[in-house]
């Protein structure tokens, strides 16, 4: 008999932890999110290349709207544990930055965070009567990062290096949920983890 239990802590899926008396699984139940860039079809091919390189358990089933994945039985970080876990956590991101895109087949997705939140200003002006100048100010402001940006590598990033999407087993670290993960520049992965962990000055050095 298969039991289902909840699993809080999606933003953008609906999980539950799957035991069919003999192992435990995570159900991911979602369907597309056009307005905040997520495709399950990339999300699975992403999830599928991570396990190639060993940084995510194996994806063993899907189907449109639900992935099934091995169970980790571990902990997910807390924001106190990315900034005690740095020296860990850099050779995850280094693995997916240069080996998770040979590994990739299908679609992929393109993370360009400037092109992002002009998407989002222009979604929130459409909604609105009267066009808001502090939605305008935020698109000027991508415009003028943007201008800045340097030439970089492209590289494959995860782009969503929330605490929880890293689960310790006792023994190694795994990296989960791509619904944002695609090609971009590592910049925004390492601001990511910096923003999220609240990462000092030296933390930031030693990133």
């Amino acid at each position: 008999k298969v039991t289902l239990e909840p699993l809080h802590g999606g933003l953008s899926s609906t999980v539950f932890v799957v035991n069919d008396g003999r192992q435990r699984y995570v159900a991911r139940c979602g369907v597309d999110i056009p307005i905040h860039h997520v495709f399950r079809d990339r999300e699975r091919a992403a999830s599928a290349a991570a396990h190639v390189v060993r940084l995510s358990p194996e994806l063993v089933y899907a189907e449109p709207g639900v992935m099934v994945i091995r169970y980790i039985d571990g902990k997910a970080l807390a924001e106190a544990d990315m900034r005690a876990n740095i020296e860990r956590i850099v050779p995850l991101i280094e693995t997916c930055h240069r080996e998770l895109a040979r590994n990739l087949a299908g679609s992929a997705n393109t993370f360009w965070v400037f092109h992002i939140i002009r998407e989002y200003v222009r979604t929130l002006q459409s909604n609105r009567r009267e066009n808001d100048k502090e939605l305008s100010r935020y698109a000027a402001l991508a415009d003028a990062l943007e201008a800045q940006q340097v030439p970089l590598p492209i590289v494959f990033g995860h782009h969503d290096l929330l605490p929880g999407n890293f689960i310790d087993d006792g023994k190694r670290l795994w990296l989960i949920d791509w619904e944002y993960g695609g090609f971009g520049t590592a910049m925004f992965d390492l601001a990511n983890l910096s923003t999220n962990g609240s990462f000092s000055p030296a933390d930031e050095r030693l990133l």
